[in-house]
């Protein structure tokens, strides 16, 4: 009986706990070479050094009462003298409301970098979608809404960064229809953001036909592009045609081998467009399991070899 006892009050205590994971993750990658180094006359590019980063996360989940919650550290230390980052972030989400919170994070406050927003509050339910993204520090914000009925969805955009000349906020919408295998999507602004520019808006038609999209486009500039997509065993292809920017994408798998090439017009040899944007990228990746060994070349005389790895 007070065995019994015993094994009842240790239930009646853990009822409320709830079982909680707790995940880490490793990468390391080894490079050499000088890609994205190109100096002020966008052809030239600096020498070929050695490089090296190593990456540890951990990752942790739970859930009580209804309410799950997550959080994560990760420590970036970059052997070439870069700063240490570590940063974590902390998410607790329920009935379709999420709240996430990381200093620095990886959000698009509406600001011009991706990683600068702090605080996300973010709602999903009955075809509604809300997002809204603040950089604590700066006060930047971004607004997101959305709402689905079927197969249409509209969406509503609009951030405290992007102004007029005049001062006046600029506000983005969208909508998308579906229907079967074709997609239409329109989207545009209510204002130009400088003096040099005018309102934008774009408009695109898609169909899928068997493992192929084709895409019909056009916006503001009117010039109108088309754009293909497909697959053929190991080979994938993908190219737009469209005045001052046309692109083609090749890619060839055979086992753990990959080798591609990609061509964009419309980096044309400006000093930005060096390594992963460059007008002409060469690469080969060889991947055995938990290390990958690729090599790329592009037409700014830059190169990389690099040895990846994960734990």
């Amino acid at each position: 009986m007070k065995k019994i006892l015993l094994t009842t009050t240790a239930l009646v205590m853990t009822a409320g706990v709830a079982a909680a994971d707790v995940t880490f993750s490793g990468s390391a990658e080894l490079t050499y070479g000088n890609w994205g180094t190109s100096n002020a006359n966008g052809n030239t590019a600096t020498k070929e050094t050695w490089g090296a980063t190593t990456d540890l996360g951990v990752s942790m989940s739970g859930e009580a009462s209804g309410v799950a919650y997550t959080a994560g550290l990760t420590i970036d230390e970059t052997v070439t003298g870069a700063a240490e980052d570590i940063s974590g972030a902390i998410t607790l989400s329920a009935s379709g409301l999420s709240l996430s919170y990381e200093k620095g994070g990886e959000l698009d406050a509406g600001e011009s970098a991706d990683d600068t927003g702090d605080l996300k509050i973010a709602y999903a339910g009955s075809g509604v979608t809300l997002g809204y993204v603040e950089n604590v520090d700066t006060g930047a914000n971004k607004i997101d809404l959305g709402y689905t009925m079927g197969d249409f969805t509209v969406t509503y955009s609009t951030n405290t960064t992007d102004k007029t000349s005049s001062g006046a906020q600029v506000n983005t919408i969208g909508a998308t229809f579906k229907a079967g295998d074709l997609t239409v999507a329109v989207s545009g602004n209510d204002g130009a953001i400088d003096p040099a520019t005018k309102a934008t808006w774009d408009a695109s038609v898609g169909y899928v036909i068997g493992a192929s999209t084709v895409t019909l486009a056009t916006d503001e500039t009117a010039k109108s592009a088309i754009s293909v997509a497909t697959s053929l065993n190991d080979v994938t292809l993908s190219a737009k045609a469209k005045e001052g920017d046309n692109e083609l994408s090749v890619g060839y798998t055979m086992g753990d081998i990959t080798v591609s090439y990609v061509y964009d017009e419309g980096a044309d040899g400006d000093a930005e467009n060096d390594g992963d944007d460059a007008q002409t990228i060469v690469s080969i990746s060889y991947d055995l399991g938990g290390i990958k060994i690729t090599g790329q070349a592009n037409n700014k005389e830059e190169i990389e070899v690099a040895a990846a790895f994960t734990f």
